[in-house]
């Protein structure tokens, strides 16, 4: 037995198909109807053919309980979504009177002739309930049929978000659900996936992790109505990855929060991220309470200038743990910081003084230095944002997050 909302999506237009436009449609309705409680199990995209829209509404027709069809209700031949429903309902098409009118409307104000390929629009399904489109021609519709609900919407973006937005509100009920997320980071997707499972989250639970690449998102839904259920196990997810979770939208978000919270103030000398961390911090709103100072020193010579000591350099090279270590004592003295942090590192594509990759950083804080070690792999961009995002998350993890 199908549930009540249980949600197929399908997209009609070989533009669609072939990828020359992008399914914008699909995604809105989806996040729309999600929001709102409803099950998206099935997304389908279908060329502008009789016989393949028609197997994709037999088919839907078996799995889901709201069918959305976008697209195909122009005025061309291959505009065929309307007439391919019709058909497979065994309902009659019939004049929409108050679409007739404005689309005389449109015509006349454009001067041109009213054809009779420009009338299809305006035909609609026996026993519809029609959603008027204010901003173009074609309207909607929603029809139920054996328990399971249809409807037609325009493929145009402008006039596929109105009808959405204007109608769908009054005749979509809300479905009870729950939803949290759930940000975990410094511990990788894998390892977070295993320790889930450890849990025995309830089978009315859906939980799933997405790598954001600086975190790993946990994403938790059920359609239970046991709230009390939903509550328990969010609390088993909490304390499983407990220092290990924020609820910003980013690392450098959660860090410059917990810096304001603190009184805190914190610096960064650079050389292989370029000036990326500070960057990271400057791009969130309240950073001029908490970013000192910032230097890149991409030379030795620069290094050298802000206090680093030349001959650990020369001794262990500029790519090393002591280097790094140096920088951030030169760098606590000039700023007197309460976090200060280092990077230095070999980018590439050309190895200099280590392999492409090796990273090493410094942070101090509290009158303790944590030193780093990182080997990445991958282009120079990789290999520099990969050490911006680990490091962000160690600062994070350091002052509390």
């Amino acid at each position: 037995m199908k549930t009540s909302n249980i949600v197929e999506i399908i997209s009609v237009g070989d533009e669609v198909l072939r990828g020359f436009t992008v399914n914008t449609n699909g995604a809105y309705l989806a996040k729309y109807l999600f929001d709102r409680g409803y099950i998206i199990k099935y997304q389908t995209n279908i060329g502008d053919n009789e016989f393949d829209v028609t197997e994709a509404i037999k088919v839907a027709s078996k799995r889901a309980s709201h069918i959305f069809l976008i697209g195909g209700l122009g005025p061309t031949e291959d505009d065929l979504t309307k007439e391919i429903l019709a058909k497979y309902l065994g309902r009659n098409l019939i004049e929409h009177k108050e679409s007739l009118l404005n689309l005389e409307k449109y015509y006349k104000g454009r001067n041109r002739k009213l054809t009779k390929s420009s009338k299809k629009q305006i035909m609609v399904l026996e026993n519809s309930t029609v959603l008027n489109n204010l901003v173009g021609i074609a309207p909607g519709e929603i029809l139920e049929e054996n328990g399971i609900k249809y409807y037609l919407l325009p493929g145009p973006p402008r006039e596929f978000h109105f009808l959405v937005d204007e109608y769908f509100d009054k005749y979509l009920e809300k479905e009870v659900f729950y939803s949290e997320k759930i940000n975990v980071h410094a511990l990788g997707e894998s390892p977070i996936e295993v320790r889930l499972r450890k849990l025995g989250i309830d089978g009315d639970i859906t939980v799933n992790t997405y790598a954001k690449g600086a975190f790993t998102e946990i994403d938790a839904i059920s359609y239970s109505k046991d709230k009390t259920k939903f509550e328990t196990c969010m609390s088993l997810i909490k304390n499983e990855f407990k220092g290990f979770t924020f609820e910003e939208n980013s690392l450098e978000e959660a860090i410059v929060k917990r810096l304001i919270e603190k009184g805190l103030k914190i610096s960064f000398m650079e050389s292989i991220t370029g000036g990326r961390l500070a960057s990271s911090i400057t791009s969130v709103p309240g950073s001029s309470n908490v970013l000192k100072e910032s230097y890149v020193t991409y030379s030795n010579e620069a290094k050298i200038k802000l206090g680093v000591d030349k001959d650990i350099i020369e001794k262990y090279s500029v790519v090393s743990k002591e280097t790094a270590r140096s920088m951030v004592e030169a760098l606590e003295k000039i700023t007197g910081a309460d976090i200060v942090v280092s990077v230095t590192g070999e980018a590439g594509p050309v190895p200099s003084v280590k392999d492409v990759g090796t990273v090493y950083s410094s942070i101090k804080y509290r009158d303790e230095i944590e030193d780093l070690s990182f080997n990445f792999s991958g282009s120079r961009e990789n290999i520099q944002n990969s050490s911006t995002t680990s490091i962000l998350s160690r600062i994070l993890l350091i002052i509390g997050g």
